[in-house]
């Protein structure tokens, strides 16, 4: 099956068969050949997902081979050469056509090992992003042909209540609760005259509320102008549009819509009628691709990072191991061997962690503990958090009971809130204050007979308003800068929570603290 081998192409029979021994123990099926015209046959039957091969040989050479396979950034496979002959100038042309790494012979199997290890892993990475874009595209897809159905749908009822003018107002108002969007009547002036059911739902207003109410009531200060011009544009011209403006509720929530309006003969007088589309899982959707756009430049952009540091990384450790071969335990030099290779390996767990969480959700759920998941998340933001001068104190059993989740959903939900946090913090305090602490704790509540873990994240920082509590993980609802937030990072954790089977909640005080609290279902 394709991707499930690794090709090795050698003229070499000693060198051939110490790779064939060093990889041995890796869930790949080694093939072998001994020339270039012979390997190109075994990468058309098998698809190896990684090409071994010599620079020199007989027949066709290792460029003319990497040619032939047409080896890009892009495809399905790596290429790791290996030569003693080559000079700078194969080096560069290798790596133009995209070659993931050149060893020279002799080479320490250990390394060699390594690289192929790594670079069978970033291509899984590649190559998951890739499937995960096109899932998300087709699925886009689909959504956006319901959507040009709904729209063909709004404009029959359109059409119908044109044709309707001659006729009763019992007429009207049978086409006007049939329609799937809200619609609303008004005179010239814009005072309200009729709505039917959808309005009222969308809106929140009672029938009797709403008769007689004015447009310009309904649409917030920012979007006020653009909805005037349209209504002008509708009293003059007979029909007129707007796409992705605002209504504000009777409640004081904002929410996004598309309008189109027309003037039409009610009875015996000429009306204005207003239908309005409600936008909102449209424009989630958007956010979801490009969300997932940014995901896949981002596992890009993390593959070529750590193939950067990874190759310069093992030179160290090679290096130091050398180091500490040759000089006895005692030794200074030996003790710095082993600080150089633990540091070493440090770096090269970072560029781990960095790597899987730009994986999207294209994997299983795994069974993780809770204390992992938040250690792997503090590990991607502590740094920027001490910075500021904010103190971390965790507050968690390393007995908790084990969760079964989407690791990097639940890390990038515990990452966007101690984002939040620091941020908070920082604006009330701007220097070090020996208030300025973010803590994390958790508990094991019980709900509906059912065990959960709670991961509450506290700050003592400037709080929520509470006017707007219950807004904030409204979808384009922030209370940060402009610039500074899009309203979305809440508004996602709380959709990945609850598709988890759990719950988000917030409490806070406006100027003194913020608790948000994730309940996960216990495993």
């Amino acid at each position: 099956m394709a991707g499930e081998s690794i090709l090795i192409v050698e003229d070499e029979e000693i060198i051939k068969e110490m790779i064939t021994e060093t990889l041995e123990d890796f869930d790949y099926k080694l093939i072998t050949a001994a020339n270039g015209e012979k390997g190109l046959e075994l990468f058309k039957s098998h698809r190896p997902i990684l090409v071994i091969l010599d620079l020199k040989m007989p027949v066709i050479d290792g460029i003319e081979f990497l040619r032939k396979i047409k080896l890009s950034p892009a495809a399905p496979f790596s290429a790791i050469i290996l030569t003693g002959h080559g000079d700078d100038q194969d080096v560069k042309t290798c790596f133009h056509l995209g070659v993931y790494a050149f060893l020279r012979k002799p080479f320490n199997v250990y390394e060699f090992k390594g690289l192929v290890k790594h670079s069978i892993s970033l291509k899984m990475v590649q190559l998951d992003f890739e499937k995960s874009v096109k899932e998300r595209t087709l699925e886009l897809e689909a959504a956006n042909r319901q959507l040009t159905d709904e729209i063909s749908v709004r404009k029959e009822v359109e059409k119908e209540l044109k044709k309707a003018k001659a006729e009763s107002e019992a007429k009207y108002l049978s086409v006007m609760d049939d329609a799937s969007d809200a619609i609303l009547l008004s005179n010239l002036n814009g005072d309200i005259l009729d709505a039917n059911k959808r309005a009222l739902l969308l809106f929140g207003y009672a029938k009797e509320e709403i008769i007689g109410m004015n447009y310009k009531e309904f649409h917030p200060e920012d979007e006020l102008g653009r909805c005037v011009k349209i209504f002008t544009k509708i009293v003059l011209q007979g029909e007129g549009s707007i796409t992705h403006t605002a209504i504000v509720r009777k409640d004081g929530k904002r929410v996004p819509v598309d309008i189109t309006g027309s003037k039409i003969v009610y009875g015996d007088k000429e009306i204005l009628l207003g239908s309005f589309r409600d936008i909102t899982d449209r424009l989630r959707l958007q956010t979801e691709a490009i969300h997932v756009s940014k995901l896949s430049t981002l596992g890009e952009l993390a593959a070529g990072v750590a193939h950067e540091i990874n190759n310069p990384v093992y030179g160290i450790m090679n290096c130091a191991q050398l180091v500490m071969d040759k000089s006895d335990q005692s030794d200074l030099v030996n003790k710095l061997g082993k600080d150089i290779m633990h540091l070493s390996e440090r770096i090269g767990n970072i560029v781990n962690n960095l790597l899987s969480f730009a994986r999207s959700k294209g994997q299983e759920k795994c069974v993780v503990t809770v204390m992992d998941i938040i250690l792997d998340s503090l590990k991607l933001t502590e740094t920027q958090i001490k910075k500021d001068g904010i103190d971390i104190e965790i507050g968690c059993s390393q007995r908790l009971p084990d969760i079964e989740v989407f690791a990097q959903e639940i890390q990038q939900v515990l990452i966007n809130v101690m984002q939040n946090a620091r941020y908070a913090l920082n604006a009330k305090y701007p220097e070090f204050h020996k208030e300025k602490k973010l803590i994390i704790s958790c508990k094991e509540p019980m709900i509906n007979s059912s065990p959960f873990i709670s991961i509450e994240v506290y700050d003592r920082g400037i709080g929520i308003p509470g006017d707007i509590l219950d807004r904030v993980m409204d979808p384009f609802f922030t209370t940060k800068p402009p610039k500074k937030g899009t309203g979305l990072g809440l508004s996602i954790c709380n959709r990945i929570i609850n598709d988890h089977g759990g719950r988000l909640t917030i409490e806070s005080e406006d100027g003194e603290y913020t608790k948000v609290i994730i309940m996960l279902p216990v495993k």
